[in-house]
């Protein structure tokens, strides 16, 4: 009966190890990915804000543009009248 039951905690104590270890691997796994995950989305905010600074001038030009510009014909009117 000793016999049987120490072979029995010898396979307890083998499948707990073997619990353990599998937790840490999938623990290890999901961390990587987050890592991942969170390097994408930094990668992401970094070229997001490349291009919200090519195209804010690209904007101001459109909408000086589309409004005609009315700082150039003050400017126009300005130096027009001081001549």
């Amino acid at each position: 009966m000793y016999i049987r039951t120490r072979e029995a905690n010898a396979m307890w104590s083998l499948f707990f190890a073997a619990a353990v270890t599998g937790l840490v691997v999938l623990g290890q796994r999901w961390q990587q990915e987050r890592w991942q995950v969170l390097q994408l989305m930094w990668q992401s905010s970094i070229s997001s804000e490349k291009l919200s600074r090519v195209l804010e001038p690209l904007s101001r030009l459109k909408g000086v543009i589309v409004r005609g510009n009315p700082q150039a014909s003050l400017v126009r009117s300005g130096t027009s009248s001081e001549i």
